[in-house]
């Protein structure tokens, strides 16, 4: 499928939120599809939006207002962008992207145990690539010193 028809399907898309604009799925599955075309704050008003009809519950609305969020270096978030991502968390503990952002969230408010221990639930993780795995590896020996710097 090409561009053209991809941005097609967007329109149409846009258009019946227009019409429908508490549907959910289409919510979700718009903020997804502008996600993976980098059209971040396209994404994020319309994770935004569902993430205004379902609070708290839905783990692809979550993640997705998160990276859209960040990668729009948005300043709208509904809530404390460190409550988004533990609320992600709390439903799927072990997905690498809601660890990845988890743990560059938690290293941004400078709470280096927290991004310490998301980190390090990436480190061995076989669905990573071993170029992400390294980088991974080399922001933990990164933390780990700061944190052996404060504790002395």
């Amino acid at each position: 499928m090409d561009v053209k028809n991809i941005e097609s399907i967007l329109k149409e898309m846009d258009q019946y939120l227009l019409n429908n604009p508490e549907d959910i799925e289409a919510l979700k599955l718009a903020g997804s599809a502008y996600l993976k075309m980098e059209l971040y704050d396209k994404a994020f008003n319309y994770f935004q939006n569902a993430y205004q009809l379902t609070p708290k519950g839905d783990f692809i609305i979550l993640l997705g207002l998160v990276e859209s969020g960040l990668m729009s270096q948005s300043t709208n978030f509904p809530e404390d962008i460190e409550v988004l991502i533990n609320q992600a968390l709390a439903i799927e503990p072990y997905n690498p992207e809601a660890l990845w952002y988890g743990g560059l969230i938690a290293m941004s408010k400078g709470d280096t145990k927290i991004a310490i221990d998301r980190l390090t639930q990436l480190s061995d993780n076989k669905d990573i690539s071993i170029e992400m795995q390294e980088s991974i590896n080399t922001q933990l020996q990164q933390l780990k010193l700061m944190e052996q710097a404060f504790d002395e």
